[in-house]
């Protein structure tokens, strides 16, 4: 792991395409996704969190871009079915169905980089899923 003061630049070079994908996936905007991500990287190099390797390091990234997306006003209309649907998803939803989906991030990895247990995880992708009326959602 990268001294505190690299970390900001390191997880930029390392997961600033991961943040920009999941933050364009959850808000449908271009612009809003930029500056969703743009805003996680300069928290990260304002306040470093320790953390113990890269894969925490990712996780926080994300977690962090999927929380900022619910307060990003849309500017522009979604692109394309999947976005629209996660759109009209509560933020939980749209959030879990992103991570599992796209990023293809076990129920175990979404609960331990939410914060959540796995029955409750669980119990929101079948609501995610229920909602969006698909059993996987496509991502490409």
């Amino acid at each position: 792991m990268l001294k505190q003061e690299n970390l900001a630049l390191y997880a930029f070079q390392s997961f600033g395409d991961n943040a920009l994908r999941a933050a364009y996936c959850c808000t449908g905007s271009r612009t809003a996704a930029e500056q969703t991500a743009k805003a996680v990287f300069c928290m990260l190099r304002r306040d470093p969190p320790a953390l113990k390797d890269d894969a925490a390091l990712k996780a926080w990234v994300l977690r962090n871009v999927i929380e900022r997306c619910a307060s990003v006003t849309q500017s522009e209309k979604p692109e394309n079915d999947l976005q629209k649907r996660l759109a009209d998803l509560p933020p939980h939803c749209a959030e879990i169905g992103y991570l599992h989906d796209c990023e293809r991030y076990s129920v175990a990895e979404i609960a331990e980089l939410l914060c959540r247990s796995e029955l409750t995880v669980t119990a929101q992708l079948a609501d995610c899923r229920r909602v969006l009326g698909s059993a996987e959602g496509d991502c490409a």
